[in-house]
């Protein structure tokens, strides 16, 4: 019986820029993506017909055709003409509704997994065009790295960091909805100017120490952060803490604050860990 693992890494909003709606109801995005080491497991085992999805470790995360991993199998079994099915198992660690992108992860990884279970040889670009079709984070998922999304978010320019950047992520213990977040975004939104600064101080390749972390920004945070006031109120323990700037990822409604020195992150992690947070520490891969 064929079995493949694979691993489905968090992703980061290093900012987010809403350039407008598209007719298609989506949006125009501008933000510099990059994946962390918090991740979730998936074990893909062949099966004669049927797709399974099921998954442990956090609740309300849903199994069957419900989960975006089933979607993700269905529409490459559909699309390729695949007679053979897939059970699924998910080991879930990354929050829901968190805004590091687990759902859309689970989906990349599981696209990656049924390529190599199924023996599909489907090349990279192909590839592409079916998880564009999943979600728009899915592209971005189907590998490691740092890249300017673009368009959906399916328009992917990667760059090379000059060293692997330490987050401390925390999720509040609620989620929030990106349909109510892209709906209630505040209408004075960030100067595209200053983002886009900071987009060409990295594909330059400046030090860390000289990118312009200040210009980092995030159109949905106001918005978020008016209906959630403990979202500004983490990200003022984060900056108490040594952070070097403290922001939303995505949607939310986890927060990160970016570190220079690990041991500070770690210490950072274990004073503002509680009852109600999940804390990780998180470094930048790919």
């Amino acid at each position: 019986m064929a079995v493949v693992t694979e691993k489905a890494y968090a992703k980061i909003n290093l900012g987010l820029k809403i350039l407008g709606r598209r007719v298609d109801g989506f949006h125009d995005i501008l933000s510099v993506m990059q994946t962390v080491d918090l991740c979730d497991t998936l074990t893909l085992v062949e099966r004669p017909k049927e797709i399974d999805v099921h998954c442990s470790g956090i609740e309300g995360v849903p199994d069957g055709e419900k989960n975006l991993a089933y979607k993700a199998a269905a529409l490459l079994k559909k699309e390729y003409n695949v007679e053979k099915g897939v059970s699924i198992t998910i080991q879930k660690r990354i929050p829901v509704g968190a805004g590091l992108g687990g759902g859309s992860s689970d989906a990349a990884a599981t696209l990656r997994g049924l390529n190599r279970l199924w023996k599909l040889k489907i090349t990279e670009s192909e590839l592409l065009n079916i998880a564009s079709s999943v979600g728009s984070d899915v592209p971005f998922l189907l590998r490691k790295g740092t890249a300017v999304a673009s368009r959906r978010g399916e328009t992917l320019h990667y760059l090379k960091l000059p060293k692997p950047l330490i987050y401390v992520a925390i999720y509040p213990g609620f989620a929030v909805s990106t349909e109510w977040a892209y709906k209630n975004r505040k209408n004075d939104l960030t100067s595209g100017d200053k983002y886009v600064n900071f987009i060409l101080s990295l594909k330059r390749g400046l030090t860390d120490k000289e990118l312009p972390f200040q210009d980092m920004k995030n159109d949905l945070e106001q918005a978020v952060e008016d209906r959630y006031p403990l979202i500004g109120e983490i990200k003022k323990k984060l900056l108490s803490a040594g952070a070097i700037m403290a922001s939303l990822s995505g949607s939310g409604s986890t927060v990160y604050g970016l570190f220079d020195d690990p041991s500070q992150a770690r210490q950072a992690a274990k004073t503002l860990q509680n009852s109600t947070w999940s804390v990780f520490v998180c470094r930048s891969v790919g």
